[in-house]
């Protein structure tokens, strides 16, 4: 009787105890001399670190960890934010690894926001309907039920003349619950669209907050980010892997002089300005694998801007209508949350001085910016990304820049989905190689290819700008209004003798170049544009431009058999650019010009007598992972 009653207590008591979720199996192990350090909520400091005796915080799993040590996070939430500065080498990394579901969900949770007690909300009448504030300042982010609310300078709209006037935060806040705001031609109704903003430029000492349908944040799970990033990587040779990053300003921010050889892996990162920053003096980092969103509280991002092609696609009413919603968020973020005039919302950024970044095989998805190598970063490569729903861009080349490659990456609904920023600038001249991509647009709708050119009065215009080295080859063009938009100023001027488009597909673009007469008149304005395929639309809306060469193939219709949508591409296998194009591992000539072998594209890099035309696939009907394995 007594071992029974023994069994049944060991029965309860096992039962009762908290349960580990099921989970993937851990895959970092130690090298060299390093330890094996496990990390959980409800460990104890004062342990071993073993499984058993795990740890209770990441920081005090950092001291002890050394040079090869992987530190392995239980499933979990820590309320933290995390500065890892140990110098690992090369053969011996230090590795902080999370716990992944079965399902691929992230159970390791590091949140830098604070949860915010009801009872603090104080309903604030006199500032406008349903405001309410809190005796804080300097909120880095303000999330709602999991989801980023917009930030509102203190004087929003004044940045350039989309709006009538400039609007002061204490006049938004007042605006009824139906207010509509008038952007270009559309009425946008602000706080349906918005969904509500935060600001601290309305009382000292305080942050209000004011959410669409009059909801009252405390029936709601609100938290206050953190100003800064969550976790900071300022050491070397580190590995964050198979983590949920969230609740900061930015999300991982990468920086320092001794920043080289930082790995970040497998991770869902969201909320923030910057969901992940390589910054100055980063060297040889690896951003591959992550889930990175914006979990905005408004209106869906993506692609707004309409067609004004004649004879092209027009948007039905409703379809017109969401575009503008999508527009104005894009605005909004552009200057009412930031009052600078400067995209507000970015998901990786590469800034000036680092060098060697590799951003391979990510899932990009909401916000303004994708990916954004900003001024002074050097040797990036973009390899593999899905980057989608950006009401800016999918990704931004700005000046000061050098060598980079786009290859293999899916773009969708990204209003403009490569923008080449500030080209008239007196700066040294970018190198580009963009290879083997899919571009897609809905109908009627984005830009694939955009130029940003200075105005004369600018300090850094340059009318004799340099000759920037852009190869767009073996890439598939789909739907769109337009390709490439060519500025006045450089289709007056002396257009883009660097730039090579070979092997490319346009299929359903309205039309590849959108420009003047000038740029497709003259002889020059184009480095190189041949072996190409455009079918259901137009080179240019003015004819055939006299620097096209002569084996481009032109169909006035889609041929038959090719189909997509946001997530899938159907191609016919024996349509007109099948081994239509050059063998570019060898050099090639298009007109006039000799050109060498392209390093990217190496021997036996197609089959049959000749490369097709477009981005590759393996299949008649391929999805975007078929289409671009990672590489």
């Amino acid at each position: 009787m007594k071992k029974l009653l023994l069994l049944m207590m060991v029965a309860i008591l096992t039962a009762c105890r908290p349960q580990t979720p099921a989970q993937r199996p851990y895959q970092a192990t130690p090298t060299g001399e390093g330890a094996l350090l496990y990390v959980s909520p409800n460990g104890s400091d004062r342990g071993t670190g073993s499984e058993q005796e795990p740890l209770a915080t990441l920081e005090e799993a950092l001291k002890r960890a050394t040079p090869g040590s992987v530190v392995r996070l239980l499933p979990g939430l820590w309320h933290t934010r995390v500065e890892i500065h140990q110098q690992a080498s090369r053969e011996t990394p230090l590795t902080i690894e999370g716990a992944r579901g079965p399902d691929g969900s992230w159970l390791s949770i590091l949140d830098g926001s604070t949860a915010v007690t009801p009872s603090d909300w104080k309903a604030r009448p006199d500032l406008g309907p349903h405001v309410y504030s809190l005796p804080v300042r300097e909120v880095g982010a303000m999330l709602v039920d999991g989801k980023s609310v917009a930030h509102l300078h203190k004087e929003a709209g004044s940045q350039k003349g989309e709006t009538e006037r400039p609007y002061r935060a204490a006049e938004v806040l007042q605006w009824p619950e139906g207010h509509t705001i008038r952007w270009r031609d559309f009425d946008i109704p602000f706080w349906n669209t918005i969904g509500g903003v935060y600001t601290e430029a309305v009382t000292p000492q305080e942050t209000v907050l004011r959410l669409a349908g009059g909801r009252n944040p405390a029936e709601h799970d609100v938290a206050l980010g953190s100003s800064g990033p969550v976790v900071r990587m300022t050491g070397s040779f580190l590995t964050l892997k198979d983590v949920a990053i969230q609740g900061g300003e930015y999300g991982v921010e990468i920086t320092g002089e001794n920043a080289v050889g930082n790995t970040v892996e497998g991770c869902f990162i969201r909320h923030g300005r910057r969901r992940v920053l390589v910054g100055e003096g980063a060297q040889e980092t690896r951003v591959a694998g992550n889930r990175i969103e914006n979990s905005f509280i408004g209106h869906l991002t993506g692609a707004w801007g309409e067609s004004n092609l004649e004879g092209g696609h027009r948007l039905a009413e409703a379809e017109h209508a969401e575009a503008g919603k999508k527009g104005f968020v894009y605005y909004y973020f552009k200057y009412w949350a930031s009052g600078t005039s400067i995209s507000d919302d970015v998901s990786i950024q590469t800034a000036k001085g680092s060098r060697d970044t590799v951003v391979i095989n990510n899932r990009l998805k909401g916000g303004l910016v994708g990916i954004g190598i900003y001024d002074g970063s050097s040797r990036v490569k973009v390899i593999g990304n899905e980057i989608r729903h950006f009401s800016s861009v999918g990704t931004v080349v700005r000046n000061g820049v050098d060598t980079i490659l786009y290859d293999g990456n899916f773009f969708y609904d990204c209003n403009l989905n490569l923008r080449l920023h500030q080209m008239n600038m007196a700066e040294a001249p970018r190198e580009i190689c963009y290879v083997r991509n899919v571009s897609m647009q809905p109908e009627g709708m984005g830009t694939h290819i955009f130029h940003h050119f200075l105005a004369p009065e600018h300090s850094g215009y340059a009318r004799d700008y340099p000759v920037h080295k852009i190869l767009f080859a073996h890439n598939t063009f789909l739907g769109g209004a337009k390709v490439m938009s060519v500025p006045t100023e450089a289709a007056e001027g002396k257009g883009f003798p660097g730039y090579t488009f070979v092997n490319n597909r346009f299929i359903g673009c309205e039309a590849v170049f959108w420009a003047r007469e000038s740029f497709i008149n003259r002889s020059g304005m184009l480095g190189g544009f041949d072996y190409n395929q455009i079918a259901g639309g137009v080179v240019n809306r003015h004819g055939r431009p006299v620097w096209q060469g002569e084996h481009c193939l032109e169909s006035p219709t889609i041929p038959e058999g090719w189909a997509w949508n946001e997530t899938d591409v159907t191609q016919p296998r024996d349509d007109a650019g099948r081994h239509a194009g050059i063998d570019l591992s060898r050099p090639y000539q298009i007109g006039d010009h000799r050109y060498p072998a392209v390093p990217t594209f190496e021997p036996g890099y197609f089959t049959g007598p000749k490369p097709d035309l477009g981005a590759p696939s393996l299949n008649d009907s391929s999805s975007y992972a078929h289409l671009h394995p990672a590489r």
